[in-house]
């Protein structure tokens, strides 16, 4: 009697419990791929832009919608970061005076900035 309680449980709720075993499998997935989400439509960074990523001078090449690569300018090199980690970094947007704009030159304070 018990075994057949048990059996007709498991029948009744197989799909719930089916859908908890994947929710549970995939749930990191679907963390990083919410957190990715989040940073691709978050409209405070745009592509081509100078930031400063954990102390260091960059400028954001692309923005995926799992990764966003960084032009780093002390070691000239690319790096690929996956949107979630971004979350934990220093990520500071460098303002720039809208005065200093030369129309030949274009930003000339920006020139200097990664010069140094």
């Amino acid at each position: 009697m018990p075994e057949e309680l048990i059996v007709n449980w498991l029948g009744e709720n197989a799909y719930y419990l089916l859908a908890m075993f994947f929710l549970l499998l995939f749930r990191s997935g679907i963390e990083r791929a919410f957190h990715g989400l989040i940073f691709y439509y978050d409209k405070s960074f745009e592509e081509d832009q100078l930031v400063i990523l954990n102390g260091r001078k960059a400028r954001i090449v692309k923005i995926g919608l799992s990764k966003t690569v960084f032009y780093m300018y002390d070691r000239r090199t690319r790096l690929h970061l996956p949107n979630e980690k971004i979350r934990s970094m220093t990520l500071e947007k460098v303002l720039l005076k809208p005065e200093s704009y030369d129309l030949q030159n274009g930003f000339a304070e920006e020139k200097k900035w990664l010069l140094n």
